[in-house]
C-alpha cells in the first residue's frame, strides 16, 4: 500500500490523517484532509490524490474564511 500523503491534493495542507481503513487488510485506506475536509481513498487516480495533478480549477490555497478548525467543531 502507499504511504499516507503528505499534502492535500485539494488545498495542499500537511494534516491528512487516516480516519478509515478497508475490512479487508490493505485493500485501501480513507484520508480527509482537517483544513478543507477533501477525502478520498488511497486507491483513486493520481488526478485526485496528487496536489500536481489534482484539477487546476480548485484553490490550492483555500480562502481563510472557508478553513473551521478542530475547536469549532467541538463546540
Amino acid at each position: 500500500m502507499a504511504p499516507p500523503p503528505e499534502r492535500c491534493p485539494c488545498c495542499n495542507h500537511t494534516a491528512v490523517p487516516t480516519v478509515a481503513t478497508s475490512p479487508l487488510p490493505g485493500a485501501w485506506e480513507y484520508y480527509v484532509c482537517q483544513q478543507c475536509w477533501y477525502g478520498f481513498r488511497s486507491t483513486e487516480s493520481p488526478q485526485q490524490t496528487d496536489p500536481d495533478q489534482f484539477p487546476q480549477e480548485f484553490p490550492q490555497e483555500f480562502p481563510q474564511e472557508f478553513r473551521v478548525s478542530q475547536d469549532t467543531l467541538r463546540t
